[in-house]
């Protein structure tokens, strides 16, 4: 995915009423909006397969999963994002009264497909905004350029813990939910792209 930003600032109402018409996603970082471009058919397929093994896998108890179609709103940042997949356990909270419902503030997991052009964003700016969610227990980031997933995890003290899964016969171990996944399926049908060495200087 790719993030491209306009040059007006915006209220959160004129947020949303340009996400009502609109045909194409936008995200809102405190006036700014930012228009979402199409991925890769990794990236799809990856976001399919860990939606799916959540679903299973959370079949019959109190978490679902949710994909990337709805937003999570984060107050104290002044952020409406979407997700790549989340999961919420319980009853889904709303943002502000008279806001459109379909901007979460609970999720307990949030993951993240990793694109060349958003990697660092997710890594340092969402997930610094991220954190401002109580709700939030777990923090998953998935590469699709190769086997490559980390996970972060939030003690009861506020620490925060970094997991990293790179072995392709593993399970990535979630914590949060008490479930974990085999990278085997994570990356199901993930055709790998490689990577193209750095041209040589010539001396």
């Amino acid at each position: 995915m790719a993030l491209t930003a306009t040059s007006k600032s915006y209220t959160v109402d004129e947020y949303f009423a340009i996400e009502e018409r609109a045909e194409e996603k936008h995200e809102f970082d405190n006036g700014e909006i930012y228009a979402m471009s199409g991925g890769t058919l990794a990236h799809s397929q990856i976001t399919m397969n860990v939606g799916g093994e959540l679903r299973n896998r959370l079949r019959g108890q109190r978490c679902q999963a949710l994909e990337s179609n709805i937003k999570v709103g984060i107050v104290a940042f002044n952020k409406f994002v979407y997700p790549d997949v989340m999961v919420v356990c319980g009853r889904p909270e709303f943002a502000a009264e008279g806001t459109p419902r379909h901007a979460i503030v609970n999720p307990t997991l949030i993951v993240e497909v990793l694109s060349l052009s958003t990697e660092l964003y997710d890594r340092v700016k969402k997930f610094e905004a991220y954190q401002s969610l109580d709700s939030l227990k777990e923090y998953v980031l998935v590469a699709q350029r190769e086997p490559h997933v980390n996970t972060y995890f939030r003690h009861d003290d506020g620490r925060w813990t970094l997991r990293t899964f790179k072995d392709i016969s593993a399970s990535v171990q979630l914590p949060s939910l008490g479930i974990e996944i085999p990278m085997r399926e994570i990356y199901l049908n993930v055709e790998f792209q490689p990577v193209e060495p750095p041209l040589s200087e010539e001396l």
